[in-house]
């Protein structure tokens, strides 16, 4: 694993933007592509960096039950879930992937909190298959998913919000 020291650590309250398949139309469009080292001595918004996913966070929980409205993560509350960010009450068993991986681009490395979106992608199974595999009272990282992500290539979008530093989307291709 590449020394942290140099990784910059990404906050998990951020925007996302679509997902693009990386030789798809939209993506052509794409002008921004940059090297980490690069990205961090320009002042724009919004970057995609092709690097590959030299780490994994396997200790913290992987997923989070969801609200089915907004998305955003439930707390339980004197035996009731309710959301956090919309103050609605949920009984559904809604769950979404929180994953960390640490990007390397051969210029630095850099720490990424991935959405669900992203990581159903990423890894190729949506949460709810990865719980079924292993039940919901396990939330470390399966190993079979650390193996999957560990050397893969993808185009990660990220974005500065207000005044931090986000992950947006990423897309593997297989032919990378």
């Amino acid at each position: 694993m590449p020394p942290l020291a140099r990784a910059l650590r990404w906050e998990n309250d951020m925007e996302f933007h679509e997902v693009y398949p990386l030789f798809s139309q939209k993506a052509a469009q794409v002008s921004t592509i940059k090297s980490l080292t690069r990205m961090m001595n320009e002042d724009d918004q919004k970057y995609w960096i092709y690097g590959t996913v030299v780490g994994v966070e396997t200790t913290k929980p992987f997923w989070y039950l969801a609200c089915f409205v907004c998305g955003k993560g439930v707390e339980v509350v004197d035996g009731r879930r309710i959301c956090g960010h919309c103050g609605l009450e949920t009984n559904s068993d809604i769950y979404k992937y929180d994953l960390d991986v640490v990007v390397a681009d051969g210029t630095g490395v850099i720490n990424l909190t991935l959405s669900d979106g992203a990581s159903t992608r990423l890894i190729g199974e949506d949460t709810d298959d990865v719980i079924a595999y292993q039940g919901s009272r396990v939330k470390t990282l399966p190993p079979f998913i650390e193996d999957e992500l560990l050397g893969k290539r993808a185009l990660f979008e990220v974005v500065f919000v207000g005044n931090r530093w986000g992950s947006s989307a990423q897309r593997d291709n297989k032919n990378l």
